[in-house]
């Protein structure tokens, strides 16, 4: 084999290791913003519900759910309770979960993680109110 010859097949095994590399980090990142986004539709119907259950009790506070709980353990107590509480975050493991943070009787918070973000919103971690995200 010529140097040229050698040179040549380097140069193309290399650009194919860039090409896979690229391919391979387009795929997780869009997995990540994906999930993003589900947590960001997740959040809002969480919020819609908690509206509905104010709406309804005139407060947030659900009976025995307390903070540091997930959302899918808030089912509430008797009649008390969220219309639809199984909402898990896609990775459901870790800082990703919804988990309460705090019940009143003018508020909710639920804090989340943001893997890759979206919409100019950066990675890392959130807390969702009644008025959105915080």
């Amino acid at each position: 084999m010529s140097k040229h010859t050698i040179f040549k097949a380097i140069v193309y095994l290399f650009l194919l290791f860039l090409a896979v590399f690229a391919l391979v980090f387009w795929f997780i990142y869009n997995g990540e913003q994906s999930r993003d986004y589900q947590r960001l539709g997740d959040l809002k119907i969480i919020q819609s519900e908690m509206a509905d259950y104010f709406a309804q009790y005139n407060t947030y506070v659900i009976p025995e759910c307390n903070p540091e709980m997930t959302i899918d353990q808030c089912v509430g107590k008797g009649d008390r309770h969220l219309a639809n509480s199984k909402f898990f975050d896609p990775i459901n493991s870790g800082n990703y979960r919804y988990i309460v943070k705090s019940l009143s009787d003018d508020d909710f918070a639920i804090q989340f993680y943001l893997e890759a973000g979206v919409s100019k919103v950066i990675p890392g971690g959130y807390l969702w109110t009644k008025n959105g995200k915080q």
